[in-house]
């Protein structure tokens, strides 16, 4: 799975891996705090360079990663990131990680557009099992986005995450493909 050459689609999105050219999208979705206030390593403005010196990491598809950039089928622009992260091939199973970059794009079902894509993929052609992901209780949206992909609370990391000055519960949650 190299550059161009392995694209999912359907109708509205396509998910292909990351390029060096996905940076000036990265770099404005990472500096964006409502954007990235709930993710893993939380709200943390970026410089251009260190992205960049971090970009050919983040495109490397691995053994154990798969990220994609989530496409506008129509015109081909970034709206966000997915990816299959700690992948194992003896357990045959991963955690799932997503986000809508592009705001205009929000609450349109681009997200479980992109999940479904990525389901069937990590089922048919990674043999995965069972997918599992981490969501900051306090993100109402996100969980409740969750919740109707039929992603099944297993656990709660009481006071995990520190984000706007207090400590929020984060949500573990699984789904059997």
């Amino acid at each position: 799975m190299k550059g161009k050459s392995h694209v999912i689609k359907n109708e509205r999105i396509k998910l292909r891996p990351m390029e060096i050219e996905d940076g000036k999208h990265l770099y404005k979705w990472k500096n964006s705090e409502e954007v990235f206030k709930y993710l893993g390593g939380g709200f943390k403005p970026q410089s251009f360079f260190e992205l960049n010196e971090f970009l050919p990491q983040l495109c490397r598809i691995t053994e154990k990663n798969y990220r994609f950039i989530i496409l506008n089928a129509k015109n081909n622009l970034p709206i966000g990131l997915i990816g299959l992260y700690d992948i194992n091939n003896i357990h045959r199973n991963c955690e799932v990680g997503l986000y809508i970059g592009d705001e205009d794009y929000l609450n349109m079902g681009i997200g479980t557009d992109a999940l479904k894509l990525i389901e069937e993929y990590a089922k048919n052609y990674l043999n995965i099992r069972k997918i599992s992901l981490s969501v900051v209780s306090e993100n109402i949206g996100a969980v409740s986005f969750w919740e109707k992909n039929s992603y099944k609370l297993v656990g709660v990391k009481k006071e995990d995450r520190y984000i706007q000055g207090k400590y929020c519960d984060v949500e573990i949650r699984e789904k059997f493909l």
